[in-house]
């Protein structure tokens, strides 16, 4: 059946209903339902939308949701997943609205993107050396990116004076400059990072094609980066979809903590045209060999089929299958005879057995199939249609998905049933009865008697010929065959197979007499 669609995000598709909002075109079957989402929406559900913002009030309105007695909140917040497109220019906290007095922007518990309209980092976000530039205080356990961004003069008094990623927050950052930031806490041991500070509390950061210049931790811990407790990676690689260029590299970071990857300044990631330089010949020192970042591993209900390296590569496990094992690359069929409704399943436990009635002869499978009608089964987690058990001849059932005999019934008077199996009985034909129920067999339909007729099918009785009237031959139809009692006799009955002569002095003038006149004496 074609899906519809509804505003309810438990529905899958299983019986049709699909949930697609935000006027997306829903399309497909049952169990293959699909959304298509108009401009400025996006996902499997068309449940994500495109912000642009223009100014630093804006900016601040659509991601600064942490609520606190020291802060201001954004009032229009966008929704997890959605992306916030800025507009070429610089931001800067002068007259503008910000979280609180020492940050700019501090988002809590919120993912999805924020970028700038371009990839050339043409999108400046400047603390004026008064702000931090951005707090994060965790993610949900999804990706927040950063893309084209330029961290310009943030300041703190404390450490990371352009980003500070705490609570768990996975980051992702692409294609950013960190430049002239500072961190001027020198009173604790752990006060550092210029650029990004990664907190006691954790965090999960991937950098690619993020250069420094100026970073300043005047505690000395990390111009650039200081790494508490979290894990950050730095990519020599370009992000999507400069996959194929070779970054620039520059200087070396100067970090503070374990930083996985190639601790360096990249750059020119989006130069698409890059000049054909002819290099001298000389001796090819032999590589070095590039870091191994093994894939991202996918929590329990997720896969990573393709190994990528970032959480986007998780694929959701798709209804009749389940995960139950972290880092897994394949999700499990549920077995025949079970189905699963559910999507992320992370057990079999999610796999139900199909009712009695019910069958499902695949694996994978998210919902069972009834047996037709005029069978039944009482088997549980049956795995074929052969279970499904038919009834018998000169029975019935016109109920789908039945599980007892006792939904099988005779059939009626006036029908018969002649092979197992059946939803419906057949009638005797027109100008044939039966008296029968339960008739397995065409023979038990009679012709009606001389003298009677039956016009409809499936009868139990014939009905006589009127008075007047006469039938010699059985297993008539229709009343026409009932033929006028000719002139000179009568026919005084109903049923008759034939008329009676008037008697001497008797006559009857007309066709289809029921008694003779006499002579008058």
């Amino acid at each position: 059946d074609p899906c519809q669609a509804t505003s309810n995000s438990t529905d899958h598709g299983p019986d049709g209903n699909y949930y697609c909002i935000n006027e997306g075109d829903v399309g497909g079957t049952t169990s293959f339902c699909t959304c298509t989402c108009p401009t400025g929406f996006f996902g499997q559900n068309c449940q994500n939308a495109e912000h642009q913002v223009d100014g630093m009030t804006e900016l601040f309105n659509k991601v600064s949701n942490r609520e606190c007695s020291s802060c201001t909140t954004g009032n229009s917040i966008i929704a997890n997943g959605d992306i916030v497109v800025m507009d070429v220019g610089e931001f800067t906290s002068s007259g503008e609205i910000c979280a609180s007095s020492s940050n700019m922007l501090l988002p809590e518990e919120l993912y999805g993107s924020i970028k700038c309209l371009d990839d050339k980092g043409s999108c400046v976000v400047d603390g004026e050396n008064t702000k931090r530039i951005i707090l994060v205080r965790g993610t949900g356990g999804r990706e927040l990116t950063f893309r084209a961004i330029a961290f310009k003069n943030g300041k703190t008094t404390s450490a990371g004076g352009g980003l500070y990623i705490r609570s768990g927050a996975i980051v992702d950052l692409l294609l950013c400059t960190f430049s002239n930031c500072r961190a001027s806490g020198t009173t604790e041991n752990w006060h550092g990072g210029g650029a990004i500070y990664i907190a006691s509390s954790g965090g999960t950061v991937n950098v690619f094609g993020t250069s420094y210049t100026g970073n300043t931790a005047e505690s000395g811990n990390g111009n650039d980066i200081y790494n508490n407790a979290g894990t950050i990676t730095i990519h020599n690689t370009c992000p999507s979809p400069y996959s194929s260029i070779v970054p620039s590299k520059g200087s070396a970071l100067d970090a503070y903590g374990t930083i996985a990857g190639s601790a360096f300044s990249y750059s020119e990631c989006h130069l698409t045209n890059t000049p054909t330089i002819v290099p001298t010949p000389a001796p090819t020192p032999a590589p070095t060999p590039a870091p191994t970042i093994p894939p991202y591993e996918c929590d329990k209900g997720y896969i990573n089929p393709t190994g990528g390296i970032l959480r986007s590569a998780c694929e959701i496990c798709t209804l009749g299958k389940y995960n139950s094992k972290v880092g897994a690359i394949i999700c499990l069929n549920c077995t025949s005879g079970r189905f699963s409704s559910a999507i992320g399943a992370t057990s079999d436990s999610t796999c139900s057995l199909c009712e009695a009635g019910k069958y499902s002869s695949q694996a994978g499978l998210s919902s069972c199939t009834n047996c037709n009608a005029g069978k039944f089964s009482p088997v549980v987690e049956a795995s074929s249609e052969s279970t499904c058990i038919a009834c018998a001849a000169g029975k019935f059932s016109n109920s789908t998905g039945a599980t007892e005999a006792s939904t099988c019934s005779d059939c009626g008077v006036g029908k018969y049933s002649p092979s197992p199996g059946a939803p419906s009985c057949t009638n005797c034909a027109a100008g044939k009865v039966s008296l029968s129920t339960g008739a397995s067999n065409e023979t038990t339909c009679s012709d009606c008697e001389i003298g009677k007729y039956s016009p409809n099918v499936g009868s139990s009785s014939c009905t006589s010929c009127e008075k007047g009237k006469y039938l010699p031959s059985k297993g008539s139809n229709s009343p026409l065959a009932c033929l006028k009692c000719a002139r000179g006799t009568a026919g005084n009955a109903e049923g008759l197979a034939e008329c009676k002569k008037c008697p001497l002095a008797g006559f009857s003038p007309v066709e289809g007499s029921a008694i003779c006149s006499f002579c008058p004496t």
